[in-house]
């Protein structure tokens, strides 16, 4: 009879330990609180057996609270990790602004340092000067074929070329003609000496006009001149050649 009440103990401790789940340390007592109801003569006799069943089942149970800490550890762990922002994070607001702002002070000196209006109107000068040098050669080489003479019929294309005035003349393209109506009609040097004639590159000329001027001094050089100025180039003078 006491044997099987040693047994109802037991499982009841089996249910305990399965409803309390992680109460663990309630189990020694439990079984103790159980032991203690038997005569002293039966705590005698099965003592042994008793107190190796307690050991057992607490190495066991602690064991199991063991690992059941662990897990719990790894889980507070990965919700750490989850809960801490990402170092990967974007760039604030105020950060944005800064380096726009930079950008736009390094862009505004960029522009001073080159000054892309000077650079282009250079460039402009450039053509000029590159074009009345070609309208000189070709008037020099043309001197040179006719015997020191440029008036005359050209035999290349039938056209007459004029006299070279001797006042500041603008240098026309479109008139040209076998009789040339105006002195500074230069169609004549087309296509011996010239492919075209070159033009203003302001392109900002007068109808039939190429923008250049020339004329003969009293000492027999010719001038070419680009009468065209830049504002962004300060001169006095037109740029010009002479030979």
């Amino acid at each position: 009879m006491k044997n099987q009440f040693l047994g109802f103990n037991l499982v009841f401790l089996g249910l305990i330990h399965h409803t309390l789940n992680r109460s663990y340390e309630l189990v020694p007592a439990i079984v103790t609180f159980s032991l203690s109801r038997y005569t002293r003569r039966e705590r005698l006799g099965g003592s042994v057996r008793a107190r190796g069943l307690v050991v057992a089942l607490t190495m066991n149970l602690t064991k199991k609270k063991k690992s059941v800490r662990r897990q719990e550890g790894f889980t507070t762990s990965e919700a750490g990790r989850a809960s801490r922002p990402s170092l990967q994070s974007g760039f604030t607001l105020i950060e944005i602004l800064v380096v726009m702002g930079l950008i736009a002070v390094l862009a505004g000196v960029v522009l001073v340092a080159i000054n892309p209006t000077r650079q282009f109107a250079q460039g402009r000068d450039a053509q000029r000067t590159s074009n009345i040098n070609a309208i000189l050669n070709a008037i020099g080489q043309r001197i040179a074929d006719n015997k020191g003479l440029f008036a005359g019929i050209n035999p290349a294309n039938g056209v007459t070329c004029p006299s070279i005035p001797a006042t500041t003349t603008m240098i026309m393209f479109s008139n040209a003609t076998s009789t040339p109506s105006e002195s500074g009609d230069l169609g004549c040097l087309v296509p011996t000496y010239l492919e075209t004639l070159p033009t203003d590159p302001s392109g900002v000329t007068v109808e039939s006009s190429t923008g250049y001027m020339y004329f003969q001094d009293v000492n027999g050089r010719v001038h070419v001149m680009a009468t065209t100025t830049e504002p962004s180039i300060p001169r006095t003078t037109p740029l010009e050649v002479v030979r």
